[in-house]
């Protein structure tokens, strides 16, 4: 497996050594080794990726309960080159903006739902696209209320856009790339040249309506379910994936946090902890699902409780190797994965 790691705070590791002896050193010397950790750390910033095949990036695989490893929840689809986001959650554009995605290329951002573990990195998302190149408003998608949320970071930004013209100047940061043009989506089907998206209405009661997507191209395809429980739809509009990234949630794991937050006395935050268990799906039910649909992959996603120890993986991951053997991962932010053009492998890291 292959995980990306890159972007500058990867360059201290490669010159920790270096740099205590250059403690010692001259400063010249210093200057030289900084040089050449940073010629190496350069030529390798960036991602490949094959404009023929369908690509799924993890840019967030975590929810709102902190996990420094984590950013909440993002899923990049990369079709031709071009990139697609679903859901922009906190900590989400610090993996993107690390990742070696050439983010001039994101072309809009669908949102499943609008709790803000996957909204809030909307406005850093539109500011460092624009940064990279990316000319014009950036597309949103979503439910109902997707103009509201589109407004309201747009208004929040619009000072700091003047500020990044004024400074950097025009040629390089060209008027209106922090515009969010916002679009409310039915469940019709959508088409961005050779990429086809379908929006599924999924439950995550009481938040109405909640989507899911699937992702069309070069006759591979993925689903990105976004927060809820087993969905018929899900299942029925999904049949026949590569890929599946669903979100799943550990009741037991849950459940334990919520008596102990009790005993400790935080009757409030158990209550609302335990609130949870009713509109998630746990991991055994996302692979039964990911069995029913006859998909290639399952990469669980939206990970609750965060995974702190080897000991939690497996209670996290307990049941799930009784109903499906193979083709589980457990997603992780940083994680690649290619769907090959007139192929039927999923290549993963």
């Amino acid at each position: 497996m292959r995980k990306i790691i890159l972007g500058f705070v990867g360059l201290i590791a490669l010159i920790a050594v270096g740099s205590l002896i250059g403690l010692r050193m001259s400063t010249g010397l210093q200057d030289a080794l900084f040089q050449r950790a940073l010629e190496k750390r350069m030529a390798n910033l960036t991602l490949p990726i094959h404009e023929g095949s369908l690509n799924v990036f993890i840019c967030g695989s975590g929810s709102p309960m902190p996990d420094p490893d984590r950013a909440s929840a993002c899923t990049a689809i990369i079709a031709g080159g071009d990139i697609y986001l679903v859901d922009v959650g906190p900590g989400s554009a610090q993996v993107l903006q690390s990742s070696g995605l050439d983010m001039s290329r994101l072309k809009g951002v669908f949102f499943t739902h609008f709790h803000s573990d996957h909204i809030g990195d909307l406005g850093e998302i539109a500011m460092q696209s624009w940064a990279a190149g990316r000319q014009g408003p950036l597309a949103v998608f979503g439910p109902e209320g997707v103009e509201d949320v589109a407004t309201g970071f747009a208004l929040a930004y619009r000072m700091d856009e003047g500020y990044r013209v004024a400074h950097h100047g025009a040629d390089h940061m060209a008027p209106g790339g922090l515009q969010l043009a916002a679009r409310e989506i039915d469940l019709t089907l959508l088409k961005f040249g050779a990429l086809e998206v379908t929006p599924i209405d999924v439950d995550h009661d009481p938040i109405r309506p909640a989507y899911g997507y699937r992702f069309d191209f070069a006759k591979r395809s993925v689903v990105v379910s976004g927060d809820t429980v087993p969905s018929n739809n899900l299942e029925r509009i999904g049949a026949g994936a590569d890929v599946l990234v669903h979100e799943a949630l550990s009741r037991e794991l849950v459940q334990v946090i919520s008596d102990q937050l009790r005993t400790n006395g935080n009757e409030r935050v158990s209550d609302m902890l335990a609130d949870t268990l009713d509109y998630h799906t746990s991991p055994v039910e996302a692979a039964e699902l990911a069995n029913e649909m006859g998909v290639k992959l399952l990469i669980f996603t939206h990970i609750v409780p965060p995974i702190a120890n080897p000991v939690m993986e497996r209670i996290y991951l307990r049941g799930v190797g009784n109903v499906r053997t193979s083709g589980v991962v457990l997603g992780r932010d940083g994680m690649l994965f290619e769907l090959p053009s007139g192929s039927d492998q999923v290549i993963g890291p």
